[in-house]
Formats: C-alpha cells, sequence, structure tokens
C-alpha cells in the first residue's frame, strides 16, 4: 500500500512542480485533471492504510533523492516537449514499479490490488495525455 501511495504522491509532486513553471492554457488543464486522479488514488491509500491500522513508512534516500532531481528537472525546463518526456518517462517507471509490486504481493488485499490498478490506470493515462498534447504541439 505504501508504494501506491507514494507512486500517487510523487506524481502529484512532479506534476505540481510543472504547473508552477507553466502559464495557464490547455498543457496546465491537462496536467492539473492528472494531478486530481493521482489525489484522489492517494487519498484512498491513506484511508485503507489507516483502516488496517498500518503506518505510512518514509520513502528511501534514494527514493527522495530522485523525487527531488525530477522535480528540478521540471521546474528548470520551459520545453513543453521535454516536460512531457519526462512525465512519461515517469509513468512508465511507475508502471513498472507497480506492477512489480502487484506481482510479488500476491496476498495483498482486494481493495489494495484495485488501487494498484487504478494507479496504473492514471500512469497510461497520464502517458496518453502528454503523448496527445506533444502530437497535437508538432
Amino acid at each position: 500500500m505504501n508504494e501506491i501511495y507514494y507512486g500517487a504522491i510523487n506524481a502529484i509532486t512532479v506534476i505540481s512542480s510543472v504547473l508552477d513553471s507553466q502559464g495557464e492554457g490547455d498543457f496546465f488543464d491537462v496536467l492539473f485533471e492528472q494531478m486530481s486522479g493521482y489525489r484522489e488514488i492517494a487519498n484512498s491509500a491513506v484511508i485503507l492504510l489507516t483502516d488496517t491500522g498500518e503506518r505510512i513508512i518514509p520513502p528511501s534516500t534514494r527514493d527522495r533523492f530522485a523525487l527531488q532531481t525530477a522535480k528540478r528537472m521540471t521546474k528548470i525546463c520551459r520545453d513543453r516537449r521535454r516536460t512531457c518526456g519526462i512525465i512519461i518517462r515517469g509513468s512508465v517507471e511507475g508502471i513498472k514499479d507497480i506492477a512489480e509490486c502487484i506481482n510479488v504481493c500476491t496476498d495483498a488485499r482486494k481493495e489494495t490490488r484495485l488501487l494498484a490498478y487504478r494507479l496504473i490506470e492514471a500512469e497510461e493515462e497520464n502517458i496518453r495525455a502528454c503523448r496527445l498534447y506533444i502530437n497535437n504541439a508538432l
């Protein structure tokens, strides 16, 4: 469950960083909508964690460093196509991480598995939205 929570929180953090550096417009609207979906997933993960009496485990130093690096990259990048590339790569990594968790945690509760699938769907939608934006920007 922690992996799902941090996957959603990481996406929110990176997208928030992009939104800070971008002005209003189509790109902002697309990313804001994606971020809202990740917030719902993170909130659901917290509810499931507290319902089961689990606690949120702090991320590793490596994960915190990687997140800060991605956040800095998106904040300084003004090229929206390049920013979309960063977001797409992050979503692909997110899918890999969650898929690995699903395969390893075979005894996870049904609610947890469903939330993991929702996170994968959100990552896939994020990739589609960014690719569509890139194709329309050409």
